[in-house]
């Protein structure tokens, strides 16, 4: 079984207007042979809000993690945003959704930055945007 615990975050404040959520998704489900994995997974993850995904080996969370990036084939009956943008758009702007399973996938060497300057659709500034956003921007400049 996979567990969802949702994690208050910055959000929005009352003289805020109310916008779209970060992630909204509904209908998930997915089953491999005969083994179903889930099941009318619903989430609604709000700007700021932080998602922790638990579960044992095996039941299913990097394969919901797959399916809301696009890299699994949703249900006909699902439904994924990104932002108020329906997966499949938000998948063809690129960008929008990036995915980095189980290794990391940093050059030990470089530094954060340096990390994600190796993408070559983020600017400076982006990638420091990027660093800001997770909390990193004052060890940017330190090996990972």
């Amino acid at each position: 079984m996979v567990a969802l615990v949702r994690f208050a975050g910055g959000g929005n404040s009352a003289e805020e207007p109310v916008t779209d959520p970060a992630l909204f998704a509904e209908n998930l489900s997915l089953a491999y042979d005969e083994t179903e994995l889930f099941s009318g997974v619903e989430i609604r993850l709000n700007p700021g809000e932080w998602l922790l995904l638990r579960g044992a080996n095996g039941s299913g969370k990097t394969s919901l993690l797959k399916l809301l990036a696009g890299l699994i084939r949703r249900p006909r009956d699902a439904r994924i945003d990104w932002a108020g943008v329906p997966l499949a758009e938000a998948a063809a702007e690129g960008g929008l959704i990036g995915w980095l399973g189980h290794s990391p996938g940093l050059i030990e060497p470089l530094s954060a930055l340096e990390n994600i300057q190796l993408d070559p659709g983020l600017d400076l500034h982006s990638a420091m945007d990027a660093l800001r956003g997770a909390g990193l921007d004052e060890v940017a400049d330190l090996p990972v």
